[in-house]
């Protein structure tokens, strides 16, 4: 069951940088996923701005039940291209928990990394919902493009 989690997971992200993002640069560097999956969180934390040459936009944001999930476009600016996705999945229950994910483009190296940190830092629920909210952004787009 975990194995066709995962392989109907990985198909979903591929078809959401594929289909929800219009404008992808160059591929994902890792001082970009770094600063996405570690120095984020902190920023935010401490009031700080985004990085420097970069912005988020909201993609889409969903709970259920006891989840949160958002996704934002990481752009580099200059270039007015999509470098990442960052997927914020929490779980507001009685134990609080936020994970911090960097969905790279163009990059298998960091993709193979994503899929690691996905499978390990989320319980079988987590990875449940994130996988169904993840479908649910895909149908949206793809209905929207249709029209």
């Amino acid at each position: 069951m975990k194995i066709l989690l995962l392989t109907f997971f990985l198909f979903l992200v591929d078809n959401l940088k594929a289909q929800v993002i219009d404008t992808v640069g160059n591929g994902t560097t890792e001082t970009e996923y770094n600063y996405i999956t570690k120095a984020y969180k902190t920023d935010m934390e401490e009031g700080r701005d985004v990085k420097s040459g970069y912005s988020m936009k909201l993609i889409h944001s969903q709970k259920l039940n006891s989840y949160e999930f958002e996704f934002y476009a990481f752009v580099r600016d200059q270039k007015k291209e999509v470098a990442a996705i960052l997927a914020i999945a929490k779980y507001t229950g009685m134990i609080k928990l936020t994970n911090y994910f960097c969905i790279p483009i163009k990059n298998n190296e960091l993709e193979q990394k994503y899929l690691k940190e996905v499978t390990n830092r989320t319980d079988p629920n987590m990875a449940r919902f994130y996988a169904y909210v993840t479908s649910e952004l895909l149908a949206k787009k793809w209905s929207a493009d249709i029209k």
